[in-house]
Order: C-alpha cells, then sequence, then structure tokens
C-alpha cells in the first residue's frame, strides 16, 4: 500500500489517498523522546502521512524529508515539502506537530513530530472574457467583458449601430458568424469589426437631357438600391459611368463602397422608312415610308389587291403578321411580298410531252408522275430536289404504255410513303389491267404481279396506310361483265387480293376516288346505278356498304375527290350538268350528306378539265376556262368561293391538270402549251 525511496539523501514518502500510512526508518511507533536511552545526543522521530477529503485510491501526493530519513538529533533542521501527483489535486495544508499552507515548510527538531500533508481537489479555473469593436462607436458586442468558468460555451453577439453593419471577427474569434459561440478554455479577447456606412451620389449627364433617382443616399454596406434614368422628351437614356457601367435601365447595384455615378442621356435621332412591294401591282402598304422619330413604333398594314393575297415581310423585318409593329431603331428598308404563282424550278422541266400529270407534295418536296411520250408513253416520276428537277429513278419505267388508247380517263395515280414513291397505273402491256410499282433505292420495281387485276382498270386511285398499298378502279372482267363497276384491292406483302368483292358498286364507277381512314377503306364515285350521283362506300370489315343514302347528290356529277377532315368525310364532285356550275362539296353528319358552302364567288365561266384537293377541311379547284383553257384555283373559303391567286395564271394553256395542297399552299402540274406540252408545276406562295 505504501513505501520509501531514498534518492540523493531525501527521503519521498508516498500514500494511497483515503489512507494514513507512515513511512520512516524506523516504522510507525512513537520514537523515544527527550533523553531516551543511551548515551550521546537525544534523537528525535519524525513520522509523516498524506491525506484527502474524499476516498480514493489513486496516489494523490508525496512528501519528501531533507534530509532524509525519520530519526533526527536534537536542533537538526528538517525541510518538508508536499508534490502533487495528480492534476486534479492541489496541497491544501500540513496539520500535526507542524501548520502551515506552504508545500514546503522547514523546522528545527526539538521534539518527535507526526506530520499530515493535507491535499484536496483543485477548484475550477476562472477566466476573463473581454470584448472591442472596430472601429469605435459602430457597435457593440454582447456579453462585453464578464469572467467565466473554464469550459463555459460563450454566444458572443455583435450588434449594429445605425447604418453600420458588422463583417467579421477578429483575434479569439474568427469568420462572420453572428452570434458567435465561444469555449473558455483561457484567456479570451473578440474584436467585431464593422463596415461604416456607404454613399451614393447619382447624376444626369448632361444634367437638362434626364432625370435620375435617387439622386443622393447614405445606404448600409452591401445594400441593394436600384437606379432609374428617365430622359426628357427628345432624349434617349445611353448608358451608366462612373462606378458602375452598362445599358440596363433600371439598375440594381450592392453598395460595397462609396459610389458615384452618372447617367448619361442624348438627343433622339430621326430614322428613315422605306416601304416596297413584289410584285409590283399586288397590293399597297400604309404607311409608305417616311421619317420617324427613334424608339418610335410604327405600325404597317399590307393591304392586298382583289384577288391577291399578303405572304410576308421582308428586308428589316421578317414576319408574316399583317399588320405588324415596328421599332424605329434605325434606318428601316422593308418590303411587302404578296403570294404570287410561280414555277417550281424551270417550267417545261420534263424531256418532252407529258400526259395525265399525278402530282403528291410530301414534306414540301414535289413529286410528279406523268405518261412520258418520249419514252414511249411509259412512266416517268420526276422531283424538285430545290434547285432543279431530276428523274426518280430510270425515265420510262413501267413495261408498257400506262393509258389504253381506247380510254379516255386517268390512268395514273401517284402516291409517296415515308418518302418512298408509289405508282399506279392502266398497264397496256398487261391488257391495261392494273399495275403498281415502288422505287426501290435507285431502282422502280413491281409491287406483288403486273397486271394484278382480273379485268381492266379505268380511274385507278391509290393509297398506302402504314405501309400497304390500295388501288380503287372501275373495273371490267375479261369478258366484259361487271361493266366498270368498283372494285378495291389491296397488297398482303405476297400478292394482290380483293378488298370484299370485285364489282361491288350497284352500276358503273366513274371518277374513282380512294381514302383509307384509321385503316377503313372508303371510295367515292359517280355511280351510274344511280343516276350518275354521288355515292360513297366502305368496307366494315366484312362487306362493302353505302354510307348514308346512294346517289346522294342533287344531281348528276363528273370528277370525284374523298378526303376527312375531324373525322368527317368530304366529297368534292363536278356538277355534271353544266360545266360552268360551281362545284358540289358534301360532308356526311352521321346520318345524312349535307351541302358545304354556296355558289357565292365562284368563277363564271365553263371548263375543261377539273382536280380537287382538301387542305384541313378546306377544297381548292383547279381548273382550266374554255375560254382561253389557263389554269385557274379557286378555294371554297367557309361558304364562299375565292379565287386563289390571279385568274388564268398560267403562261398558256393547260392540260392534264393535277393539284394538290400542301400546308396551306397549293401546288399544281399540268401539261404546258408554252413549252411543247412538257410538264411545268407551279406553286402559289411568296
Amino acid at each position: 500500500m505504501g513505501g520509501k525511496d531514498v534518492t540523493n539523501g531525501r527521503l519521498i514518502t508516498s500514500v494511497l489517498i483515503g489512507m494514513i500510512i507512515c513511512f520512516g526508518l524506523l516504522g510507525c511507533n512513537n520514537p523515544t523522546g527527550g533523553g531516551g536511552g543511551g548515551s550521546g545526543s537525544t534523537i528525535y522521530s519524525l513520522t509523516t502521512y498524506v491525506t484527502t477529503e474524499v476516498v480514493t485510491t489513486e496516489i494523490v501526493g508525496t512528501i519528501e524529508v531533507f534530509p532524509a530519513g525519520s530519526q533526527f538529533p536534537r536542533g537538526t533542521l528538517v525541510t518538508l515539502e508536499a508534490s502533487t501527483l495528480e492534476a486534479a489535486y492541489m496541497f491544501k495544508r500540513w496539520t500535526g506537530g507542524i501548520t502551515g499552507e506552504n508545500s514546503q515548510v522547514s523546522f528545527v527538531m526539538n521534539s518527535s513530530k507526526v506530520v499530515t500533508a493535507e491535499f484536496t481537489i483543485k477548484p475550477p479555473a476562472n477566466y476573463l472574457f473581454s470584448a472591442f469593436v472596430s472601429p469605435e462607436g459602430a457597435g457593440t458586442v454582447e456579453p462585453w467583458s464578464s469572467v467565466y468558468t473554464a469550459g463555459t460555451n460563450v454566444l458572443v453577439t455583435a450588434e449594429e449601430y445605425g447604418l453600420n453593419t458588422f463583417d467579421h471577427w477578429e483575434l479569439d474569434a474568427t469568420g462572420s458568424s453572428n452570434p458567435y459561440t465561444i469555449t473558455m478554455n483561457n484567456t479570451k479577447e473578440v474584436r467585431a469589426v464593422f463596415n461604416p456606412p456607404r454613399t451614393l451620389t447619382v447624376m444626369a449627364t448632361p444634367d437638362s437631357y434626364g432625370m435620375v433617382w435617387p439622386t443622393s443616399e447614405t445606404l448600409a454596406d452591401k445594400d441593394s438600391v436600384t437606379l432609374i434614368a428617365t430622359a426628357e422628351p427628345g432624349y434617349k437614356f445611353v448608358s451608366w459611368e462612373g462606378d458602375v457601367s452598362g445599358t440596363q435601365n433600371p439598375k440594381t447595384i450592392t453598395m460595397d463602397g462609396n459610389k458615384t455615378i452618372f447617367a448619361r442621356f442624348r438627343a433622339l435621332y430621326n430614322y428613315s422608312l422605306n416601304i416596297s412591294v413584289t410584285p409590283e401591282g399586288f397590293g399597297t402598304v400604309e404607311p409608305w415610308g417616311g421619317t420617324f422619330t427613334e424608339g418610335s413604333n410604327v405600325l404597317l398594314t399590307a393591304d392586298a389587291y382583289s384577288g391577291q393575297e399578303f405572304a410576308s415581310w421582308e428586308g428589316d423585318v421578317n414576319s408574316t403578321s399583317n399588320p405588324v409593329i415596328i421599332t424605329m431603331d434605325g434606318n428601316k428598308n422593308i418590303t411587302a411580298r404578296f403570294k404570287t404563282w410561280q414555277n417550281v424550278g424551270n417550267a417545261g422541266f420534263s424531256a418532252g410531252v407529258a400526259g395525265y400529270t399525278s402530282l403528291y407534295v410530301y414534306e414540301g418536296t414535289p413529286y410528279v408522275a406523268y405518261e412520258d411520250y418520249v419514252n414511249g408513253n411509259k412512266a416517268t416520276v420526276m422531283k424538285f430536289n430545290g434547285t432543279n428537277w431530276e428523274t426518280v429513278g430510270n425515265a420510262g419505267f413501267s413495261s408498257g404504255q400506262i393509258a389504253n388508247p381506247s380510254m379516255d380517263t386517268v390512268n395514273i395515280s401517284l402516291y409517296v410513303y415515308a418518302g418512298t414513291p408509289y405508282v399506279a397505273y392502266a398497264d397496256n402491256a398487261n391488257n391495261s389491267k392494273a399495275t403498281v410499282m415502288k422505287l426501290n433505292g435507285t431502282n422502280w420495281e413491281t409491287v406483288g404481279n403486273a397486271g394484278f387485276s382480273t379485268g381492266t382498270s379505268e380511274y385507278i386511285s391509290l393509297c398506302v396506310y402504314a405501309g400497304t398499298p390500295y388501288v380503287a378502279y372501275a373495273y371490267s372482267d375479261t369478258n366484259g361483265a361487271d361493266g366498270g363497276r368498283a372494285t378495291v384491292m389491296e397488297f398482303n406483302g405476297t400478292t394482290w387480293e380483293t378488298v370484299g368483292n370485285a364489282g361491288f358498286s350497284d352500276g358503273v364507277a366513274n371518277f374513282t376516288s380512294l381514302y383509307i381512314y384509321n385503316g377503313i377503306p372508303y371510295v367515292a364515285y359517280k355511280d351510274d346505278g344511280n343516276g350518275g350521283k354521288a355515292t360513297v362506300m366502305e368496307f366494315n370489315g366484312t362487306t362493302w356498304e353505302t354510307v348514308g343514302n346512294a346517289g346522294f347528290s342533287p344531281g348528276y356529277v363528273a370528277q370525284s375527290t374523298l378526303s376527312f377532315y375531324n373525322s368527317t368525310p368530304y366529297v368534292a364532285f363536278a356538277d355534271g350538268s353544266s360545266d360552268s356550275n360551281p362545284p358540289i362539296v358534301m360532308s356526311f353528319n352521321s346520318t345524312n350528306w349535307e351541302t358545304v358552302g354556296s355558289a357565292i364567288g365562284y368563277p363564271v365561266g365553263s371548263k375543261k378539265e377539273i382536280s380537287f384537293s382538301f387542305d384541313n377541311g378546306m377544297l381548292y379547284e383547279l381548273y382550266d376556262l374554255n375560254s382561253d383553257q389557263k389554269a385557274t384555283v379557286a378555294r371554297l373559303n367557309g361558304t364562299n368561293w375565292e379565287t386563289v391567286g390571279n385568274s388564268g395564271f398560267s403562261s398558256g394553256e393547260a392540260w392534264f391538270l393535277s393539284l394538290y395542297v400542301y400546308n396551306g399552299t397549293p401546288y399544281v402540274a399540268y401539261s404546258d402549251q408554252l413549252m411543247g406540252w412538257k410538264a411545268t408545276v407551279m406553286k402559289y406562295g411568296p
């Protein structure tokens, strides 16, 4: 439990706290005092103890004796020194034969002594906290100055005065967090640094050209302020200068220092507006140019002359809006472009005479199929590549003529599906039976068998739905039976098969027009079995059935075009009673067929040829007047007819007419008399 260590002549005693243990050269018995037996000087004993106020098994202190020993002759000067072994403890006092509070004590041995060194637990330390501010008077710190027990966490807060703003801490605190927590593990000093208020001065230059807001202001550091420059009439704000740059107005700035700012103004300029129209004579513009103050908003309105249409603005304004507002921020040169009939590429682009044209526009690219006279009246297809017309595949690709000389009917039909052109025609090399061919890369190939119909085919109409080709035609078998009745066939991937029964119409079906809607085939035709009136039939999956009444038109008809718009079938026919009458347009209302539009505005005059095209429910008609046989296009706009562009826009006679309307732009193909009856394609647009 205890022991002694004599080092350098000193006796060191140690004890376990809470237990009194003596250490000495002669044990713990009280030594014989004053004049104890034996000769010589008197010997006195020294007994020492270490104790604490609490019970513990730790050795918290020692007593050193100098000179070393526990028996001393009378008059010996002895020194005791108490030392702490555990940091949590401290020497308190001496008791017994010696008293005092100094850890080192000296005395003369004039008697035997029992001495105890008492140790106690150290009380916690206390540390001073002090705060300062910079610059003085900018703010304060809470707490300002105080004493705290060691280990205490103190929340220090910088408080601002007026427009001064706290920025950061210095000395024993760092960063810009406010409040800030500091741990008192020593004496601590902190300094709160504040930013002073910032001054803002704003001036207009020249000062008579405008005003600014604010003009002067004192703000806290890092405050945001919005500057506004307002020009006087006849003047314009240009830019910010000084401690801020740029042209944004209003402009928001951050006050990270004192700032002096200038708003620069200048006098407004005058700009000229120059207007032109193209083609000349197609319309006018209001206002027709002039001089305008910089920044003026001018409303331009293009007025088309009768029979013309505005197309777009060009030059310093590019827009199709009419009217259009322009801002005069410079001199302006603006052209109002009006729609006009214009050639697509060169007129008369085919190698020779082109008959029986069929036109299709795929994603803005026009294709035309025709009977190619210089290639043995065989089929040829050409397309416009954006610059020139080029042959698609090889010219005259059909095996024989595409028309039976005894038939005066349109016997070629073009359809472009997913960029692949298909052509259906009456194949004179196969007894005028139906043949369909498609372009396979660079060459034309037959779809299924050539001449797949069981009899002759007239009024061929081609559709491709979901990759499947369908053909409608007026059919007569090899024995002349079913004389000209309607038949529809589809290609199943291997061979052609009849959709329903062949020759399903009641009588001869002329001018057949095929449309596939949601996978269901529909056919419109002139129904000779019902007085030559219009009939539309659909295939219900098993058999053909009439849509509404058979022969629903007011009288007998010629030509036909079938289309759908918003799930409603529309059909257009030429009035067979007179070629000067407007076409008949009818739609099916789920129960009956009803007339769409009227004859109001329809051009007067008889027609030689007719071609129809629907675009978003609007009917367009291409025809040539018998007076000069030039091409004209009219459209049914709501209830009234209107001529599209000029009447008789082709340069000469137009034969074998074909019309296709793509995204509101009409395209026409025809055999052009002034170009030696070669093919010409025109469109109506800018």
